[in-house]
């Protein structure tokens, strides 16, 4: 029996996560993230990467003044 604790840890777990997120992309055909340089759009590319290969891309973008 799972009880309200487990359900919790499960939702927080970084392996579960994880493969939510590679399950995410697996289900697209391509896509294209904005990454900024930080950690959450760096985890957004690499799981992307993992489960789309080339037909993905990570683009970072300047501000032109």
């Amino acid at each position: 029996m799972e009880t309200a604790l487990n359900k919790i840890e499960q939702k927080v777990n970084p392996r579960v996560c994880a493969e939510k997120l590679e399950k995410y992309f697996k289900a697209q055909k391509h896509a294209i993230i904005a990454y900024s340089g930080g950690v959450d759009s760096a985890l957004l590319a690499y799981a992307a990467h993992r489960a789309l290969g080339d037909n993905m891309m990570a683009v970072l973008a300047e501000e032109l003044r």
